[in-house]
């Protein structure tokens, strides 16, 4: 029985008795199926077989589906003239899918001359699927054998050995996908008529187009799959792709030469329009959705295009086959790489009428890719770009405005929006004192009056009556932290609205957008605004920004001991610490935050261990008398060890 690990192999034998026939099997086979193997493990017509030889047939059948693969010998001891014996294996479609190479079942054909006195032909075989066939073949006969099956040419035999022209057929054969397998039909000998359907045809002498001669860049490729002993990148891409394309279509060599054309590059708009060309409808379809990127699969051995070529392929092929509904159709598109919608914007304008409805869905998965950066340069076509803020008011920007015609501006004022000259505005109203007014502006324009206000901060003309309106407002203009440009904003925002302390979510939102730009920010800036966020955790209580606090409250330890804080940070911070001498340093004064805490009965071990306190400090900051040994055993024996 098989396993995991073997397949099982059944087995029948034929030969002379009153007739070429069926003499012992492993299963029952069907009067069509034993008819059609009776026919090809009989002598092949024109052979005349040296008793010392033996040659293969592989052939399949039309009922069971099963795939025989016969040796036949000559039978010399029979009365009858032309008698052979003949061994017969009969491979599932499960072998095929999952045996690597084919090979590996030469060495179980014997000579069944014996089969009455041997119960080993009437039970099925098994033979693990990892097995190899050995030795390799020679890799300029497996050209030839190549050429033989995939480019109508015979294999010219009459300068090899039999044993070297087996081993080519079966490295070829292994090489192939399983459906492909299931279609081979060849003889490894030379006869005078052909089996239906014949795949390799064998001649002692070459013909019009001589088999051990190409010119072919898929030929050597091919050939160094074909005697590889491990999978290669080439054998995975043909089992793959090869799967849902009819054999008949003959793909082999297309299969090849667009895997050298492909091999871990991005196909380019003709390589794509040639595979769908090439494969017509219900062909191919695996290779064909995956290079489009239709129904992303992790095991997909090829890239997709870009997007904006599949916009123009989508428009000069058919995607009917592919059955895309709305949602899907969006999803190739929603995660557009910000650096290629320049050329998806352009394609999908330039494509617009052709692209029908689809236009409208492709637009609406591209929209929230769009960055006031991208609408203020001509990359994007101006009549995409009015659309975008038309849906998108919130990219408007004065930049953006400049762009647009009158016309333009005037559709664009049938969305309630300000004309180009708010933004200038705003920006004089920020460089004067604050009025009742100002408060409005606030809550109508929050994000310009944040971008406006950063300007003016890192300009040094915000004046002090503004950083205070910008903090009694700062519910409506914290909530757009998180889309400032670039790390030096984020300080500076900070700055501008006096490091406010609400709305209660802040916390959160000042830490999302600190991890965004932390990287960018230089020492001085990323420690105030560390400093800024572990107020906002003590502001809005620890114990509810525990997650928030860990992240941060280790590092900004560190640099309190290191002394690396600025006046402005030590003050900021020092407001929100308790303190109970002038002589504390912040250090302890951080340390007796976490004291108080567990003196409330609030557990902050996982905060605490983060720290990496020394043990005079783990005890200070638990609450735990020296003389108490409880919580000072239960610390040495938590599941990740100690910290000293």
């Amino acid at each position: 029985m098989a396993t995991d690990d073997t397949n099982e192999v059944h087995q029948a034998v034929f030969g002379y008795s009153n007739g070429h026939r069926l003499l012992a099997s492993s299963i029952q086979l069907s009067s069509i199926d034993n008819y059609e193997l009776a026919a090809a493990s009989d002598l092949a017509p024109g052979v005349s077989l040296d008793p010392s030889l033996s040659y293969l047939t592989g052939v399949g059948l039309p009922e069971s589906k099963l795939y025989a693969l016969i040796r036949t010998w000559a039978a010399p001891e029979m009365q009858r003239p032309g008698c052979v014996w003949s061994h017969v294996l009969l491979l599932s479609r499960q072998l095929l899918s999952s045996q690597i190479d084919l090979a590996a079942l030469a060495p179980l054909l014997r000579r069944p001359g014996g089969y009455k006195g041997d119960s080993g032909f009437t039970k099925p075989l098994l033979i693990g699927r990892r097995q190899r066939g050995a030795p390799s073949p020679s890799l300029v006969i497996v050209e030839q054998a190549l050429v033989a099956c995939y480019d109508d040419t015979y294999f010219a035999t009459a300068r090899q050995s039999q044993d070297e022209i087996e081993r080519a057929i079966l490295a070829v054969w292994s090489q192939q996908w399983p459906r492909l397998r299931s279609t081979f039909v060849f003889r490894s000998i030379q006869s005078n008529s052909s089996l239906p359907n014949q795949t390799l045809r064998l001649r002692s002498e070459p013909g019009n187009r001589p088999g051990s001669v190409s010119n072919s860049t898929w030929l050597p490729i091919a050939a160094l799959d074909a005697v590889s002993e491990t999978v290669t990148p080439l054998r995975r891409f043909l089992w793959r792709y090869g799967k849902d394309i009819d054999p008949v279509s003959k793909p082999f060599i297309d299969l090849v030469e667009i895997f050298t054309r492909l091999d871990g590059k991005k196909p380019s708009y003709e390589v794509a329009g040639q595979v769908l060309a090439k494969f017509g409808a219900g062909q191919a379809q695996t290779l064909k959705r995956d290079i489009l990127g239709v129904a992303p699969s992790k095991a997909a051995l090829v890239k997709s295009v870009e997007a904006y070529d599949l916009i123009r392929l989508m428009v000069e092929h058919d995607f009917a086959e592919y059955d895309l509904e709305e949602e899907s159709l969006g999803d190739l598109f929603r995660h557009v790489d910000p650096a290629l919608l320049p050329g998806v914007a352009t394609a999908l304008e330039l494509f617009r009428d052709r692209l029908g409805d689809r236009h409208g869905i492709i637009f609406g998965a591209i929209l929230p890719t769009f960055t006031k950066d991208d609408l203020s340069s001509d990359v994007i076509p101006t009549r995409l770009a009015l659309e975008v803020v038309m849906r998108r008011p919130d990219l408007l920007s004065f930049e953006t405005l400049g762009r647009f015609s009158d016309e333009n501006l005037l559709s664009l004022l049938d969305l309630d929006l300000a004309e180009t000259e708010t933004v200038e505005i705003l920006r004089a109203i920020l460089s004067r004192a604050p009025s009742t007014k100002s408060v409005e502006l606030l809550e109508h324009f929050p994000q310009a009056c944040l971008r406006l206000a950063v300007e003016a901060q890192r300009r040094g003309s915000l004046s002090g009556e503004w950083r205070s309106k910008l903090n009694e407002s700062s519910e409506l203009l914290v909530p757009f932290v998180a889309g400032l440009a670039t790390s030096q904003d984020l300080v500076d925002a900070a700055r501008a609205m006096s490091f406010p302390l609400n709305p209660s979510d802040a916390p959160g939102i000042w830490m999302d957008a600190f991890k965004i730009h932390r990287n960018q920010l230089d020492k001085e800036g990323e420690t105030t605004m560390m400093t800024f966020i572990m107020v906002l955790c003590v502001r809005h209580r620890l114990e509810s920004t525990r997650r928030i606090a860990i992240e941060i409250m280790p590092d900004l330890r560190r640099r309190i001991v290191s002394g690396m804080l600025t006046t402005e940070d030590e003050k900021m911070l020092a407001r929100w610490l308790p303190n109970y001498s002038d002589s504390w340093d912040l250090n302890r004064r951080l340390l007796k935050l976490l004291r108080q805490g567990y003196k409330r009965g609030v557990n902050y071990d996982d905060l605490v261990f983060a720290l990496h306190l020394s043990d005079e400090e783990y005890a200070y900051a638990t609450n735990q008398d020296p003389e108490n040994l409880v919580r000072q055993v239960f610390r040495a024996f938590m599941p990740w060890g100690r910290w000293e």
